[in-house]
């Protein structure tokens, strides 16, 4: 029997791709997209800086649509970019200050402009140029967990934690999902709950309850 059989669910996600120029954000994404070992395959091109990647988790087909921002400055035109979307991944140079700066910078737009919720991960690109950095990992950590970001250090040329990367995304969103549908169905449960249950257990007494002249 096929893999898709056993699919009973999918979900879609609109994806942002962020940092500046030349921290190497576009190739983690094509090298995401060459990876033969995991289960994520590229489905589509479209005009402009977006594409579709889709992956599996145990009985749900998880597709990702990336909008890769290509560096451009935060201002209210990349609104129509980001407004709908759940999650993000900044990413910046180790070697470049500026870049992680710039990162900081955009956690603190996204979570304002779309939602405290959001989920976003930091990877902090060319590990492989170790010997020249100027950002250390302690200080990412710190900034990460202080905005409840996912956080890793990558390398597009060496391909460290690329496909981890998304995953970790993919599973974040997933994870978060399943729990906004658990409380809406609480939710809808606790509507569904009989309001004057005592009221009704008195009614009901009357029946069963002989007067005191019987």
């Amino acid at each position: 029997m096929g893999r898709s059989s056993t699919i009973k669910k999918a979900s879609r996600f609109d994806v942002l791709l962020l940092g500046d120029s030349g921290v190497g954000k576009t190739s983690l994404l094509m090298r995401m997209m060459d990876e033969k070992s995991i289960e994520l395959k590229k489905t589509s091109n479209t005009a402009g800086p977006e594409c579709v990647v889709e992956t599996m988790l145990p009985d749900t087909c998880i597709r990702l649509n990336i909008c890769d921002i290509l560096g451009q400055k935060c201002s209210i035109h990349l609104r129509t970019y980001y407004k709908n979307c759940q999650g993000a991944l900044l990413v910046y140079d180790i070697q470049n200050r500026k870049s992680f700066e710039r990162v900081q910078d955009w956690v603190f737009t996204l979570r304002e402009e779309i939602s405290s919720e959001l989920v976003i991960a930091l990877a902090g690109n060319k590990v492989d140029m170790e010997n020249n950095r100027h950002v250390s990992k302690e200080e990412a950590i710190q900034f990460a967990t202080a905005h409840n970001c996912l956080f890793l250090e990558t390398s597009a040329m060496s391909n460290e934690n690329v496909s981890y990367t998304f995953k970790a995304i993919v599973l974040a969103l997933h994870n978060q999902q399943e729990e906004r549908n658990k409380v809406a169905k609480n939710q809808v449960s606790s509507n569904e709950v009989d309001p004057d249950p005592e009221g009704r257990k008195k009614k009901r007494g009357r029946y069963f309850f002989p007067c005191s002249n019987c």
